[in-house]
């Protein structure tokens, strides 16, 4: 108010009679008040809208450091916000077929390797495959849909060649979804490798299967997950792992990830970057049409692009 008026005797000094008239008849200093008015009844909404800390639901442990795995850190780094949602609010997800199938391979290979481990079976393979993927489909629910029919198809051409390339393979699994659990600076890592292999002279391969679309050669070069399970097997197990690898198990394919030498230097940088944005509840979205058209949490999302 006080700036108006200082505003108005000025122009009062220079101005004709004829001015003076139109600028007290003027509803400018009205519009300006009411406008700074609003404006500050804006920022009290926001400052009231503003959101109470998070701390007591960020994922940590009993010991009070930051719960991470190699899931978490993609995620976050993919898009804090979705993180937010999935890991600090917890928002249950419905799964979807491509999930609850991933989920029923996963289980149907452990198996095959552990029985075949507890028993010495050295009975035909693929009998044995095929009927713990019977099994398996049948608990999982799945029906006869044009969708489900087509990954019934894709997944038994597959693991005939499953069973044929474990026929011949070289490398021993010696650990079957072994879990890890080690620490990097103030924060917990914690996973669970699918399947660790004893190679013919005695290093080791760690393998994750995958049955949703294969990295980019792009992607493998800086690929995070491996080197995480890398370190893992170092700090956790005390095992040096010389290599790890994808199954792609529709695809009936094992491609390894390139390992370098600063692999555990860049996992740890990562692991810092992450756990110093979740600390500070940096859950700002980075929205784009390829990671919002796929993200479960689009329709609730304020930052969603389509």
């Amino acid at each position: 108010m006080e700036a108006i008026e200082a505003v108005n005797g000025l122009l009062r000094q220079v101005a004709t009679p004829e001015q003076q008239a139109e600028l007290d008849a003027s509803s400018l200093d009205a519009y300006l008040l009411d406008s700074e008015h609003e404006r500050g009844r804006r920022l009290e909404l926001i400052a009231a809208r503003e959101e109470p800390s998070l701390e007591a639901f960020l994922p940590r442990r009993g010991d009070g450091r930051l719960s991470l795995s190699a899931s978490d850190l993609t995620l976050y780094l993919t898009c804090p916000l979705k993180y937010k949602f999935a890991r600090v609010f917890g928002i249950p997800r419905e799964p979807t077929i491509n999930q609850r199938f991933g989920i029923m391979i996963h289980t149907v290979l452990q198996r095959f390797h552990a029985e075949r481990e507890r028993s010495g079976a050295t009975d035909d393979g693929l009998r044995r495959l095929m009927r713990l993927f019977e099994a398996g489909w049948r608990r999982a629910g799945f029906g006869t849909t044009d969708d489900e029919l087509q990954f019934r198809d894709r997944a038994i051409e597959a693991l005939k060649l499953y069973a044929e390339r474990e026929g011949k393979a070289e490398g021993e699994p010696e650990f079957l979804e072994r879990g890890f659990d080690f620490k990097i600076g103030p924060h917990h890592l914690r996973g669970r490798v699918d399947r660790v292999d004893r190679l013919p002279d005695g290093d080791y391969e760690l393998i994750d299967y995958k049955t949703g679309e294969r990295k980019t050669a792009a992607e493998l070069e800086n690929d995070l997950q491996l080197a995480l399970y890398r370190l893992a097997a170092r700090e956790a197990w005390e095992i040096e792992a010389s290599a790890g690898s994808y199954y792609y198990v529709l695809d009936a394919d094992k491609v390894a990830a390139p390992t370098k030498p600063d692999d555990a230097e860049r996992v740890e940088r990562t692991v810092l970057q992450v756990g110093e944005g979740i600390l500070g509840q940096d859950f700002e979205p980075r929205p784009s049409p390829t990671v919002c058209g796929w993200c479960d949490y689009r329709l609730i999302c304020p930052a969603a692009e389509t």
